[in-house]
């Protein structure tokens, strides 16, 4: 059991599965069978799942849920998630009064919090985060740095407590393990965004130093820093502190350099994540020739390593279960690169093959979510196909008019199918958390498709009453939202 969960944790889904299936069931003892039926929970839950996994934790006893933590949270996680926040809260709170240890009461406490934060108990969120915190300082895990400590240092700055925050953040760097390249990694990004919450430009610029400083020394694999620097260069254009066009150049060639360090699955994602990154760039130096065709020719170099590799996602797809969610959404994503490339290459004739299978390989990442009762993943699904329809149809217009009138004709009644579909989800939940970017999208979609103002107008108020930090969101979003306010007022 502990193999799987190791393999869980590398993100190998398939070999976990396997081994899962291989546990000899008669011959362990009730307690035994008990963890079992716990991590098949995890494993659902891991895989991304949902509706097995909320079939697995319906089959956990009382018994068994009121004396192990494990149990305990994975009830809390099911019943939050489908909005029933009063049974979580109970559930937690039976088992907080009846454990003692801080690497349980931490987890506990922690999501109590995210109870109060769906009930909008701010005051009562950050009394638990604290309780949090205290309890993890006992015995520290790493792990925990990524949504404790995060949780409670946004909060803090929601608090106005900016000084607090501050403390807390150098206190955990204090009892981590600043060897481990995982840890400084996962501090670095809670920084990152306590400083974005604050949109404190000093204390961002202390957390890309305290980066730079500590990168050089990390004890990890070459592949491993190459990730890094890829992840790097994405984040340091949308906090606005991205190095000159030149520079940028020469550290995507650098990268192309070291790219035969990662497998044909990791190169495909960072040639995805790097052909993101020059667009942006090429948008952020509009008229300037010579610049705009050197950042061409690195986009050009992307997609043709890419389009070589495309057998891999075949064969991927071709074989990995259903059952897998996220292994599965992880090909598909890269299936859409793949004809998103097709289509930029098509200059003869319309790319009529290409966007039918990008429209399909969405439409399935959305069903498949949908169907798995992945609410909040199958909405952002139904959304990219939304923005794919309408950002082809205004880059044909102004260059192939043509064949925008094709692409109308034959997908804009799967937009259209799309943007009621992420709709009727954000209408049927009961709660907004995680919906934020949708509701945006939701309203630009409505004034891009039917110019529709006041479907619009409704989508962005139930946006602003949640008061969110815009500057947690991609250059992207902020220019989407701007743009539909200036319609809508």
């Amino acid at each position: 059991m502990l193999q799987v969960r190791i393999l869980l944790r590398m993100g190998d889904h398939l070999k976990a599965q396997k081994t899962l299936a291989t546990i000899d069931t008669t011959a362990l003892l009730k307690r035994e069978s008990i963890r079992l039926d716990g991590l098949r929970a995890f494993f659902y839950q891991c895989t991304g799942d949902v509706k097995s996994f909320y079939q697995a934790v319906e089959k956990f006893a009382d018994a068994d849920i009121s004396i192990d933590t494990e149990y305990t949270l994975l009830k809390a996680d099911a019943l939050l998630t489908e909005g029933s926040i009063e049974a979580a809260r109970e559930c937690l709170e039976k088992r907080i009064n009846g454990t003692q240890t801080p690497e349980s009461l931490y987890k506990l406490y922690n999501n109590l919090a995210q109870c109060d934060d769906r009930f909008g108990l701010r005051e009562q969120k950050l009394t638990h985060l604290r309780q949090a915190w205290r309890e993890w300082k006992k015995r520290p895990e790493p792990n925990a740095i990524e949504y404790l400590i995060h949780n409670l240092a946004i909060e803090m700055v929601r608090n106005s407590e900016l000084k607090n925050a501050k403390e807390l953040l150098n206190e955990v760097l204090s009892l981590i393990n600043q060897s481990q390249p995982e840890q400084i990694l996962m501090w670095h990004n809670v920084v990152i965004d306590t400083a974005r919450e604050a949109q404190s430009v000093e204390l961002l610029k202390v957390a890309y130093a305290t980066f730079e400083e500590h990168f050089p020394h990390w004890n990890c694999t070459a592949a491993q820093k190459l990730t890094v620097k890829i992840t790097r260069l994405r984040m340091y254009f949308n906090d606005g502190l991205q190095s000159d066009t030149k520079d940028f150049v020469a550290q995507i060639g650098e990268i192309f350099d070291e790219l035969y360090l990662l497998s044909a699955s990791e190169q495909l994602s960072a040639l995805k994540e790097i052909s993101h990154n020059i667009t942006q760039v090429i948008l952020t130096n509009k008229g300037q020739r010579s610049v705009i065709a050197e950042l061409n020719g690195l986009l050009d170099r992307c997609d043709s390593i890419a389009i070589a590799l495309s057998d891999t996602v075949k064969a991927q797809l071709e074989t990995l279960p259903p059952a897998l969610v996220n292994q599965r959404i992880h090909w598909l994503g890269l299936q859409h690169y793949l004809e998103k490339i097709r289509i930029r290459q098509s200059t003869a004739s319309f790319p009529k093959q290409a966007l039918e299978s990008l429209f399909k390989c969405q439409k399935e990442s959305a069903e498949l979510h949908q169907s798995k009762r992945i609410h909040r993943v199958a909405i952002h699904a139904w959304m990219i196909i939304c923005d794919e329809y309408v950002a082809y149809l205004d880059q044909f217009f102004s260059h192939k008019p043509s064949w925008a009138i094709d692409l109308k004709e034959q997908h804009q009644d799967t937009a259209i199918s799309a943007l009621y579909a992420a709709e009727e989800i954000l209408n049927e939940r009961r709660v907004s958390g995680g919906f934020e970017e949708v509701m945006v999208g939701v309203a630009y979609f409505y004034l891009k498709l039917f110019d529709d103002k006041a479907a619009a107008q409704y989508w962005m108020s139930q946006f602003d009453e949640g008061n969110w930090s815009l500057q947690h969101y991609a250059q992207w979003f902020r220019d989407m939202y701007s743009w539909v306010k200036s319609v809508t007022g």
